[in-house]
């Protein structure tokens, strides 16, 4: 029996008993689902499709959900890297790493990214040894050029 019915005065008649509908229940669970479970998902496609490489003589990025963007620039043409972080960022160690050259400029930079400190100091390193590399190459080959011109004593 409902509270109604229980209350009810003798001899009084209940004409309509009405319910709650489950409109608003199946709205709330559909924004619910737009709001939280899409983005959520979103996050997580976004996390699995996004690469970031540093090799000897590159640094490759990949990301993209529904197209993706690619990127590839060699260590020697890398004017600048930097990194960004907020509160949460530095919190959880997480930002944005902003690799800059002559045809990219602007600091969009690859969000989200782990460590960025450690992706910025690696590709600095990485640079840094690219270039030592070139140079010791070229005085080799300048070395092994004069070599092969001196006249034989």
């Amino acid at each position: 029996m409902s509270y109604v019915q229980d209350n009810m005065m003798p001899n009084e008649k209940l004409i309509l008993e009405a319910r709650l509908s489950m409109f608003p229940v199946v709205v709330s669970v559909l924004w619910s689902w737009i709001f939280v479970f899409i983005p959520t998902l979103w996050i997580f496609l976004r996390l699995k499709r996004t690469e970031l490489g540093v090799t000897d003589r590159r640094v490759i990025e990949k990301s993209g959900v529904l197209s993706v963007t690619t990127a590839e620039t060699t260590l020697d043409k890398v004017q600048n890297v930097s990194f960004k972080q907020g509160i949460l960022g530095k919190v959880f160690n997480y930002g944005t790493v902003v690799i800059q050259t002559a045809a990219r400029m602007g600091a969009e930079g690859l969000r989200g990214v782990s460590n960025p400190k450690q992706v910025r100091d690696t590709i600095l390193q990485q640079m840094e040894l690219y270039r030592t590399t070139q140079i010791r190459e070229q005085a080799e080959a300048i070395a092994h050029s004069l070599q092969q011109r001196s006249p034989a004593a």
